[in-house]
């Protein structure tokens, strides 16, 4: 979701000779997230060509993911409020600057 837009920005937002290290570092675990909702996707397709017509419950796949995701998401969290902060500070400027030249 954030990814691709920071790699293809025209001008780009961090500069590119730090970019790759500012990725590394906000969404290092992105992969093992992706992994992780690809898992959930699986077995609800697994649930509904055995189910179907009727789906009795998706419960134990929802309540499977909850328990396996807490690690990668709270490595992802604790990370990804640095770059939360980065973008408000950012934001914050690009709008004093605006207001300064006006």
């Amino acid at each position: 979701m954030y990814v691709q837009p920071l790699r293809s920005a025209e001008p780009s937002i961090i500069p590119r000779d730090r970019l790759l290290a500012f990725i590394t570092d906000i969404f290092h675990n992105f992969g093992a997230i992706h992994l992780q909702h690809r898992k959930l996707l699986d077995r609800l397709h697994a649930i509904q060509r055995e189910e179907h017509p009727v789906i009795n419950s998706v419960t134990a796949a929802i309540f499977d993911a909850a328990l396996n995701w807490r690690d990668e998401y709270m490595e992802y969290i604790t990370n990804s409020s640095v770059f939360y902060l980065f973008w408000f500070c950012s934001n914050a400027l690009a709008i004093q600057t605006q207001t300064a030249l006006t």
